[in-house]
């Protein structure tokens, strides 16, 4: 994503609502600017099946530049929706 520099509130929003049953057979790892904010998650473990969750990161933008990473680990990364705020100073 294309950003002036500056502190940012990243939110990943995830929402598995093929499986009323959690699925245990997937994880992935997700970095912002090439650290890792999420390693081995399974959006399942924290909601359970057919259901949303949210995760909020604080991201420093210096080459005008947001990049987000999804690595699947034992499955296929997924996202359903991003959202991205300037931080007030």
């Amino acid at each position: 994503f294309a950003l002036p520099n500056g502190e940012y509130q990243v939110t990943l929003m995830f929402a598995d609502y093929t499986n009323e049953q959690p699925v245990k057979d997937y994880s992935f790892d997700v970095k912002l600017n090439g650290k890792q904010v999420l390693t081995r998650f399974i959006p399942d473990d924290f909601v359970g099946g057919r259901a949303a969750i949210d995760k909020t990161f604080t991201a420093e933008v210096t080459n005008h530049s947001l990049r987000i990473d999804f690595i699947g680990d034992g499955g296929l990364p997924f996202i359903n929706g991003i959202q991205i705020l300037p931080v007030s100073k």
